[in-house]
């Protein structure tokens, strides 16, 4: 990756609300890039998005590690949410929890930047899957910590605490070594609109207490419900008197504080019911001290204070839905505003001979910069959808206000259907035809392209684009995958199978891969072989729904096979069901088979 004379290279570093979780092409990578080209149009620049799903800042000291050998300009780091779910943090389902520095610092360098492909790449294969199960080495989401809850108290909690700001600060030095900037972020989460994801109770708390406060949090739930807030809110006041530490507790009573305009008392609790959390998906209090410690501390660092950025954006100055999707991924109007506070101190960052070529220009609009990504209302449609897919899974369904938030991107998908009946399907494939018609579009563009052709049937044209991204991005197998998918639906069988042969040259032993020849064979017709690669990637993972699925598919091909088989395939299409509830096409297979 060697740097052209004259680039200026950017590096983001962090996990998935880095990364722009659930489309990383309206990510804080891909604003910084278009701001930094706005208004800086004679450099060339480039803006490498680092950041991976389910990682901590273990993962993105070993990041900025390598980054370093490449020459950049400047690191962006925001990075937090994940320090105690990741990789050896004190809640971790996948490494030891909360070991020593040093063992971690040793055990990532032995496995090196492999310990984010196989979290990144197990987490973007089930994203494409119907599959919740928890299969050892198999990612299931957020679901896979239930069990994992980390009360305020817990001891390991402090290790994850300091073996953060050490990452940070050596992140920090290491890059002041190098001569490299660091623009480094607190961490804005949902206070607003994102209940906690667990709570527990003191194992100290007397019988007579505990049924006081069940009492108490009952009523003030039950008078919440029925929008009596006042009284709601005192009933719950009690119960935190009783027990101050009850994550759901505190959480309703900001609410209803929120509901009568004690905006700080409601912000207060808020807070401290997002720190009080124990199942801890979210940067919290400790968390963003640390970082501004570090930044203060550290020469060569310039902090972005994403936390208040966001909140004084903020209805009543707590951050809601209106800029994130869930409990730290952002919306398109979060990104926006993350971005462009990053981008003030990145231009600070900038070097003498860089600002010079400054445009003078105005900050463009969100607006301006939505029609420069190309975020059209089929966006807007895929994210809402894949949002509603993933509010169905716990822990998301244990949340307090779950029902708010499944029916908030339920609502957007019925709006937007009805104007994608009306023509907004049209405007925007016209929309994206432009922006790649001018042959400087970012891959980014041409990928949800590709997506959006083949989800509306148009699956050679799909094949295309993907093709093309193969080209330009050879060490990318997703890219593979897709286009053995496009060919497939195509009818091209022999080039759907050469593409898919270079994934398997690259994982050859993966639900993902196995599902993808065994859909491949069955329509060609070739149901042996299918259920041969099948039975494969259901003995990997017997919790794939999507494996599943497709060796019912081939034992009956067509709902068409014998007694025996037909059994076996609709057990399999009952535990796939049992996995994704919400799968009409599994419903429709078992229900046909069910009935011949």
């Amino acid at each position: 990756m060697t740097k052209l004379q004259g680039t200026y290279r950017v590096f983001v570093l962090g996990s998935s609300a880095a990364q722009g979780d659930p489309e990383p092409g309206f990510g804080i990578a891909r604003l910084l890039e278009v701001l930094l080209r706005d208004q800086y149009p004679g450099v060339e620049l480039e803006v490498i998005n680092a950041a991976a799903t389910a990682v901590n800042s273990h993962f993105v000291y070993a990041s900025a590690r390598a980054c370093l050998r490449l020459e950049p300009d400047l690191l962006v780091v925001y990075a937090g949410n994940n320090e105690v779910v990741g990789p050896y943090g004190a809640g971790t389902v996948l490494t030891a929890a909360a070991p020593p520095l040093p063992l971690v610092r040793a055990a990532v360098a032995v496995r090196g930047p492999r310990l984010g492909q196989l979290v990144e790449g197990v987490a973007r294969a089930a994203r494409k899957s119907l599959g919740r199960g928890r299969a050892p080495g198999a990612w299931h989401g957020m679901e896979m910590f239930l069990e994992q809850q980390v009360r305020r108290s817990d001891p390991a909690l402090e290790r994850t605490y300091r073996n953060y700001e050490r990452n940070l600060a050596d992140t920090c030095r290491l890059a002041r070594g190098a001569g490299v900037p660091v623009v480094l972020s607190t961490v804005a989460v949902n206070l607003r609109s994102c209940g906690p994801f667990a709570s527990l109770h003191a194992a100290s708390l007397s019988a007579a207490d505990r049924s006081r406060w069940d009492a108490l949090f009952a009523a003030g739930a039950r008078l919440e419900g029925e929008g009596r807030w006042a009284e709601a809110a005192d009933s719950l006041q009690k119960a935190v008197e009783i027990y101050p530490e009850h994550a759901e507790a505190l959480y309703r009573l900001g609410r209803c504080e929120a509901r009568f305009g004690r905006d700080a008392d409601a912000r207060r609790h808020l807070e401290l019911a997002r720190d009080l959390d124990t199942l801890r998906f979210r940067a919290d209090t400790r968390t963003n001290a640390i970082v501004r410690e570090v930044a203060r501390r550290e020469s060569g660092v310039r902090l972005v204070d994403a936390e208040e950025t966001l909140a004084a954006q903020s209805p009543q100055g707590t951050p809601g839905d209106e800029s994130f999707l869930d409990h730290v991924h952002l919306t398109f109007r979060g990104n926006y505003l993350l971005g462009t506070a990053l981008f003030e101190q990145v231009r600070e960052a900038l070097p003498d001979v860089v600002r010079r070529q400054g445009s003078g220009r105005p900050m463009p609009s969100e607006e301006e910069v939505a029609r420069w990504l190309v975020y059209t209302e089929l966006d807007r449609y895929r994210i809402a959808e894949t949002m509603q897919l993933r509010l169905g899974d716990a822990p998301f369904t244990n949340q307090p206000d779950h029902i708010e938030q499944a029916k908030r991107f339920a609502d957007e998908i019925v709006l937007l259907r009805s104007r994608g009946d009306s023509g907004a399907v049209d405007v925007a494939v016209r929309e994206y035809e432009q922006a790649l018609a001018g042959g400087q579009a970012h891959w980014s563009v041409r990928e949800r392209y590709a997506t959006i052709e083949k989800r509306i049937g148009n699956a050679a044209t799909a094949a295309i684009q993907w093709e093309i991204l193969t080209k330009q991005l050879p060490q990318y197998p997703t890219f593979q995958l897709q286009l053995s998918r496009a060919l497939r639906d195509a009818g091209h069988f022999a080039e759907a199978r050469a593409a898919l042969q270079k994934v398997l040259d690259y994982q050859l032993d993966t639900p993902v891969t196995l599902v993808e020849v065994a859909r491949l064979e069955l329509m060609q017709g070739r149901a042996a072989e299918a259920t041969q690669a099948a039975r494969r990637a259901v003995s990997i993972d017997p919790r794939d729904a999507n494996a599943l699925t497709v060796l019912a598919a081939s034992l009956c091909p067509r709902h068409q096979c014998a007694p025996q088989e037909r059994t076996e395939a609709i057990g399999l299409l009952q535990r796939a069901l049992e996995l994704a509830p919400e799968s009409e096409a599994v419903r429709r297979d078992l229900d046909a088979l069910e009935t011949k």
